[in-house]
């Protein structure tokens, strides 16, 4: 199947859902749309960059500023297809939106002049598409529909309009066919384009009849215009798509029912996964309906503006697609009138396709807030200050020292530091330690060395519940003299007994009419040690029938003759979590207690306990628990993998633990952004763990000095370079930072590469090295194979070669290109080293939900950690310290083992690969 052939004499019979994915191999590319999220004043090489190393096939240009047609038509299409080549990419498709249907004759006679020169240019870089407008007219300089009447006009003015179509595209169309270039029509309501909805889409592919006029696909449009189902819509225009935008949309219904069908905000768009349209169906559908050629990824996402926005749709379309294999990567015959030199590694983008777009979303902004850190938290808070509740904003983080901290604690730590922060207030570190049985000073001191390495600073400082045994033995008296607790005598399991179910009410205690006077005498005997563990406790005297069961007379104190952490012997009564946790809040003045709601049913408890003793009003609100895709982060169910030691430790880089990550190599800057990312919301959901990889990959790509490592190697021997010669090469540090400098790497006539760089019969797009192909050694020389050196068993051992002392560098002198790139690593010079490849540590979604006849320890991915020994790596790698960062370049971000690397003996660890692969490699 090929794109040119739009037109079928038999349809095929395929589920729309599983169309794609039944023939295997997907040839469907992604594309970059440039402009948006800061690319405006990039150079070409550093969109193309940033383009291929997050997993984009191919870019979109727009026919603006200095890639407009009169630059391409002075000076050749050269430079830019060069550029495009050494990232890997091709140019999919120009972007020339010019109004050919202005009222004004003149002004629509340029757009054509324009659009004409914009064919031109497409052809001269052999770009097939150009996504152009249908047009729209305009009076008075203001864009109006073409169903907008004025009073005495009320006259239907679409049949003029494809009149006009038809005389201003005709000679624009001849063009298209004579310089074999397609035009796709934008189907977006733009502006009042007359091509916005089916029936004018078949009038003005009726007005100009051609192979080469056809649509761009965007059904973020039609999902909110009503133009459904979208599938449909695609196969009733079948042979019509010649381009396809993908981008998402979201109907809120509370908004429609506020607003109404002509309101402003009941629709949004969405980068691709965060809407409602089913994109594994509508992917199916084009492909059904005989489109395969590219997927351009547009971002109009006010919640997920930018770069981050467009990575992560491309990354939900691949994780929709099978993967691709070599083979099929790129355009047929793109790049093939490159000649010459490279001119355009500092060529400005300007405004490109999504200009327009990127007004569009923000010109509303004046009419609703578009801070995605306004959060219904902060609301609240705002409301506390603006009506005098509190005059400033204190909050608390309070673990219970009794285990390491997890990412999920990073979304509390993250939120009430943050929201500190941001009010200027602050943020205290309290110890819950109210349970001696558990609780260690080892705990105590790695969260706060966790919270230390997220980059947050507490209050003046640590605070303990212990701090307030006193005082809250205290309160518990005054409750007790006020007739609002008892002690009780009966057992813990005749407790729970009696509590009732959710459909029942509890029974009280007979011991719940106890005198004041009894409950102070025994209440103190407690104190003083006189009674055993478990023989009696002291209880709120509440309401045994009330619905929510925490206020069934939850107990207070417990009986535990146990040493504490930091008070000793001194009690051997302690408090609940819900008798300690309210009043500490009350005793540091905490304004708000942000918790998880998993605490929400204990909100009327705490309240409870605040009115009865008359102290500061702390207010609790509760967000929605942070659940991670892949990931456990119950403290239950991370012990059993430890003490089965089916991971290392607590700090197994494979735990979501925050000594895990660390020692995996996750940067604390990502952690913070993944939940922001990621946001505050009152019902929990399942966060994609795709999500935090990007994070983790966006971070390292701007801050990681790249490094050459071989992983499988392979032994390469330059024939014709001297056996006893070596020299030193200019290297990059960091392409993402000019200050990162350059480092020197040895070369010799023995080189390692990588085995699965070299094929001996490869297919026909395998552009890597084989017999007799010439590619470029990265930074230094092109070789080229000619022998294949195998032992008795048939395997190749090593490869002999030449190369080409003019190419030093990388770049040949007479302009010949190589269509790949290797890294390598000198033999003589390279440091041998054990690396690992760590992975996801479950193979499915939701971990904790066991196969049929399993358990979820079945569910553990038996290939999480693969080590390979030995690797070999370029020699300055030897001198990072542990915990320090790097990418491999072409494999991946890893980081020296914080517990295990030495100079001597190196151990590095995958952090994260380069692309997101893993929902590829599910889908194969």
């Amino acid at each position: 199947m090929t794109f040119l052939s739009l037109f079928r004499s038999e349809p095929k019979n395929l589920t729309i859902r599983h169309a794609i994915s039944s023939e295997g191999d997907s040839p469907v590319d992604i594309s970059f749309m440039t402009s948006a999220g800061g690319t405006n004043n990039w150079s070409l090489d550093e969109c193309a960059r940033w383009a291929r190393e997050h997993d984009f096939d191919c870019v979109r240009l727009n026919d603006s500023g200095a890639l407009d047609s009169d630059h391409i038509l002075s000076v050749g299409p050269d430079a830019v297809l060069e550029t495009l080549r050494q990232h890997d990419l091709y140019l999919a498709a120009l972007t020339a939106h010019y109004n050919l249907l202005d009222d004004d004759f003149e002004q629509a006679r340029a757009a054509q002049a324009k659009l004409l020169k914009a064919i031109a240019s497409a052809r001269a870089l052999d770009c097939p598409v150009i996504v152009t407008s249908s047009g729209a007219p305009v009076r008075n300089g203001q864009f109006y529909g073409m169903f907008s009447s004025e009073p005495g006009n009320p006259s239907d003015r679409s049949d003029e309009l494809v009149d006009r179509f038809q005389a201003m595209f005709e000679p624009v169309v001849q063009a298209a066919e004579d310089n074999n270039v397609r035009l796709a029509l934008d189907v977006a309501v733009r502006m009042g384009q007359i091509g916005c909805n089916p029936e004018m889409w078949e009038k003005i592919l009726d007005a100009v009849p051609s192979d080469h006029l056809g649509l761009s696909c965007d059904p973020s449009h039609w999902l909110w215009m009503h133009i459904l189902p979208v599938e449909d819509v695609i196969r009733d225009f079948a042979g019509h798509w010649y381009y396809a935008d993908v981008k998402d949309c979201e109907i809120s219904q509370r908004m429609l029912y506020r607003q109404g069908i002509i309101g402003n905000w009941w629709w949004q768009y969405r980068v691709p996964g965060r809407g409602q349209l089913d994109w594994s169906t509508i992917i199916g559908a084009l492909w059904e309906s005989d489109y395969d050629y590219v997927l351009c990824v547009e971002n109009e996402d006010r919640g997920f503006p930018g770069l981050e926005g467009f990575a992560f749709g491309g990354q939900h379309l691949r994780s929709l697609l099978p993967p691709k294999s070599p083979a099929l990567s790129g355009k047929e015959g793109i790049g093939r009138r490159v000649a010459g030199s490279a001119r355009a590694s500092n060529l400005p983008l300007g405004p490109f396709a999504l200009s327009f777009i990127c007004y569009a979303a923000t010109r509303h902004r004046g009419n609703m807030s578009t801070d995605k850190n306004r959060d219904f938290i902060r609301e609240a808070i705002d409301v506390d200050l603006e009506n005098g509740r509190y005059d400033r904003v204190i909050t608390r983080f309070p673990p219970e020292p009794n285990a390491y901290l997890h990412i999920g604690s990073a979304k509390a730590i993250s939120i009430n530091f943050g929201i500190a922060a941001d009010y200027e207030g602050q943020c205290n570190l309290r110890y819950d330690d109210t349970n001696p049985t558990r609780e260690e000073q080892e705990y105590v001191d790695s969260m706060q060395e966790a919270i230390r390495w997220l980059g947050y600073a507490w209050g003046p400082q640590p605070y303990y519940a212990s701090d307030y045994f006193g005082q809250l033995y205290e309160w518990a008296v005054a409750l007790i003299k006020k007739g609002l607790a008892y002690v009780d005598d009966q057992t813990a399991d005749e407790i729970r007994e009696n509590r009732g179910t959710l459909t029942e009410p509890g029974k009280n205690s007979p011991y719940r009419d106890r005198s004041i006077e009894e409950n102070l005498q025994l209440f103190e005997q407690m104190k003083a040690g006189a009674f055993p563990d478990g023989s009696r406790v002291l209880r709120a005297k509440i309401d045994m029938a009330a619905p929510n069961i925490n206020l069934r007379d939850p107990v207070m104190y417990r009986i535990m003759h146990t040493t504490h952490h930091r008070t000793g012997d001194a009690w051997c009564i302690y408090p609940m979590y819900d008798w300690a946790h309210g009043q500490s809040d009350a005793i540091e003045g905490v304004t708000h207690s942000l918790c998880s709601d998993e605490f929400t049913n204990n909100r009327p408890l705490y309240d409870w306990f605040i009115e009865k003793l008359g102290i500061f009003p702390s207010r609790q609100i509760e967000f929605a628990r942070g659940n991670i895709t892949y990931t456990i982060l119950s403290k239950r169910y991370l012990r059993p993998l430890i003490e089965q030691q089916l991971v290392s430790g607590w700090d197994d880089p494979r735990l979501s633990t925050l000594r895990g990550l660390r020692r995996l190599g996750c940067p604390p800057e990502a952690i913070r952004r993944f939940w922001a990312e990621a946001g505050i919301a009152k019902r929990g959901n399942n966060i994609d763990i795709a999500l935090l990889e990007y994070c983790i990959r966006d971070q390292l790509n701007q801050t990681a000095p790249r490094r050459m490592a071989v992983l499988n190697p392979l032994k390469v021997v330059i024939e014709n370079y001297p056996e006893d010669q070596s020299e030193m090469l200019t290297a990059i540090n960091n392409p993402e930072d000019d200050s990162a400098g350059t480092r020197s790497i040895p070369f010799s006539r023995h080189l390692y590469i990588e085995r699965e760089d070299f094929m001996e019969d490869p297919p026909r797009k395998f552009f890597r090295l084989a017999p007799g192909r010439e590619v470029r050694l990265r930074y230094a020389y092109f070789i080229t194979c000619t022998e294949v050196v195998k032992d008795a068993s048939g395997e190749i051992v090593e490869l002999r070669c030449t190369y080409d002392p003019a190419t030093r560098g990388g770049n040949s002198p007479d302009g010949r290109k190589v269509k790949a790139t290797l890294h390598w690593v000198s033999v003589p010079h390279a440091v041998p080293a054990e690396v690992r490849l760590y992975d996801r540590l479950f193979k499915v979604e939701k971990p904790l939900e066991a196969p049929p006849g399993g358990t979820w320890l079945d569910n553990l991915n038996p290939d999480s950690l693969k080590v390979l020994n030995p690797c070999y790596l370029e020699p300055s790698l030897a001198d990072m310290a542990p915990g320090d960062s790097c990418q491999f370049e072409r494999l991946g971000y890893f980081c020296a083992d914080s517990e295990d690397h030495a100079p001597d003996a190196p151990v590095f660890n995958r952090t994260v690969t380069l692309r997101d692969t893993w929902a590829r490699m599910q889908k194969g």
